[in-house]
Order: structure tokens, then sequence, then C-alpha cells
């Protein structure tokens, strides 16, 4: 997939500091992109913000809550995320870890971004699924 020039990038979580430091590290993996973010606490703000327009990729949490009242929701959020979405690729950043998320590819998510990722790893990944090269030295 071919990047645009100004990729519109939607982040969707519900950890305010994550809602920042995500758009931050963005900033500076596609700093030679300029890419135009858009920050979401939930699924349904997410669901709400693919519905009123394009995005270039979505990285989201899981918005998974352990628990045993809860146990059966491990992927309703990221699921409703990528359907809304459609072709437009999902990273997922979940502080539960990747193994909680191990079948992420069979529910349409394009990587999933492990707990406490450095820099390097996510602009890796980044760009990678935005079919950038490596960012100009």
């Amino acid at each position: 997939m071919a990047a645009e020039r100004t990729p519109r990038v939607l982040v969707a979580d519900d950890d305010p500091d994550m809602r920042e430091l995500l758009p931050e590290f963005l900033a500076e993996c596609l700093a030679d992109v300029a890419p135009a973010i858009v920050a979401v606490a939930d699924p349904a703000a997410a669901v709400a913000a693919l519905a009123a327009g394009r995005f270039a990729l979505v990285l989201t949490d899981s918005f998974y809550q352990p628990g045993p009242d809860r146990s059966d929701g491990r992927w309703a959020a990221v699921d409703r995320v990528v359907a809304a979405a459609g072709a437009t690729p999902v990273l997922l950043s979940t502080a539960h870890g990747e193994t909680l998320f191990a079948h992420y590819a069979a529910h349409g998510v394009a990587a999933v971004l492990p707990p406490l990722f450095d820099l390097a790893e996510f602009c890796a990944v980044v760009r990678r699924v935005l079919g950038l090269p490596a960012p100009p030295t």
C-alpha cells in the first residue's frame, strides 16, 4: 500500500497518556510525511471517525478488560474497529501482551505492537504497514 503524502492516522486508546504518547511517536516516525493524527478515547468514537473520513492507518488499543465478567470480550472492540476500518490497515497496541492476542491476523489486524515497545520497532512497523521506506537520515 503506497502511503499518501500526508497520511491521516487514527489513534484509539482509552488511556489518556497513550493518546498523548502515540501521536508523538507517530509524528516522530513519520516526520518526513507530516501525518495528520486524530486521537479518540473509545471504540465507538473510532468507528464514528472512520465513518466520517478516510485514514491511511488505525492504531488501536484492545480496550481489553480482563476479568471473569469480561473474558469473552477480548476481541469485541477490536473487531468493531477493524470492521469500520475496511481496507485501512489496523495496528493493535495493547498493554495486555501479544500472547492474549496471538490470533490477531484472523481478526484483520496487520500487526500487534508489544507492550513497552521501543521507538525504532514502532517506527519500523508503522512505516512497513504504510508502505514507506525507512526514514531519511
